[in-house]
């Protein structure tokens, strides 16, 4: 019995461990793409960047909300929003549930919005997927490592 709880201790410690681990790759990946995204914002959409990129957390009816990419920028002479989430692995059920919080994302960033998700891979065409619902994918290969 002991040794049982012994194994349920190190097998909790180890999943806190991992997890840890999780938020670190996640966090790699968001911090290339804020060095990244801004050339190819400006390439893809024309977008210059004013407001750097950053993730940042925000209060909306008491709730706090997240958001691993967000910053502002100039298209054609009108300010954009610039509004992400960054996945290690894209599914297109990311993809749904990113696209769940455009409500949210309207009511705390007033005007024209560019969405994106950034990815180390994406499976199951959620690449394909999210670009038909607006949303802009870009790979952590297209980011600098420095």
């Amino acid at each position: 019995e002991e040794e049982l709880r012994a194994l349920i201790s190190e097998h909790r410690e180890t999943r806190k461990q991992l997890g840890g681990l999780s938020h670190t790759v996640g966090y790699v990946l968001e911090d290339r793409a804020y060095k990244g995204l801004p050339e190819l914002l400006k390439k893809d959409f024309g977008i210059e960047i004013i407001e750097p990129l950053r993730r940042d957390k925000f209060k909306l009816n008491g709730k706090r909300i997240e958001v691993n990419i967000i910053g502002k920028g100039i298209k054609e002479g009108k300010e954009v929003w610039i509004i992400g989430e960054a996945k290690t692995q894209l599914k297109k059920k990311d993809v749904d549930t990113f696209l769940r919080k455009r409500e949210v994302f309207e009511k705390l960033f007033p005007g024209e919005k560019i969405y994106l998700l950034v990815t180390y891979m994406d499976v199951s065409d959620a690449k394909e997927y999210a670009e038909k619902k607006k949303v802009k994918v870009y790979y952590s290969y297209q980011f600098p490592l420095a």
